[in-house]
């Protein structure tokens, strides 16, 4: 589906060039080997070109300098199984009417999946959520400090897949 997106965001954007169409990249895994050690005039030819980019810290975060206008990936809902978070909060995590921890149905295998399903409804785990990405933005320059500032992430991508 997100290649869809993307496909469908490259046609309008190569169809409607001269009208301005605001282009915006996922860059993940696949994007890296534009991303990992671009040339100068890459770089600028991406600040040019794409209004946004879908990035990921901490990979992303040195790149800033060079494409301002990411934002950056922040998971909505998953609490990663062995995590402090896990251990720590265990009442953020979803259970059923059994009481069974629920999970994320994301990279599962061999009986078990990597992450547990949050209780997006549990006013600490959001405050704990939004404090994480305010910290994440202060300590890793994913902020917004005007034209001048050396880094202005404006914004971050919830994801809840």
């Amino acid at each position: 589906m997100r290649r869809l997106i993307v496909t469908l965001v490259l046609a309008l954007a190569i169809g409607s060039a001269s009208a301005g169409v605001p282009f915006f990249v996922i860059a993940d895994s696949s994007f890296d080997r534009y991303t990992a050690d671009p040339a100068a005039d890459d770089e600028q030819w991406m600040e040019a070109h794409y209004a946004r980019m879908l990035a990921y810290s901490p990979y992303f975060d040195s790149r800033l300098a060079w494409f301002p206008n990411a934002w950056v990936y922040k998971d909505l809902y998953a609490i990663y199984v062995g995590s402090a978070d896990a251990a720590s909060h265990p009442e953020w995590i979803l259970r059923d009417a059994s009481g069974n921890r629920l999970y994320i149905p994301y990279a599962c295998g061999g009986g078990t999946c990597p992450q547990y399903a949050a209780d997006v409804g549990n006013p600490d785990f959001r405050a704990a959520w939004i404090g994480a990405d305010s910290r994440k933005r202060k300590t890793r320059s994913w902020h917004s400090q005007g034209s001048t500032g050396p880094s202005r992430r404006r914004s971050c991508w919830a994801d809840s897949r």
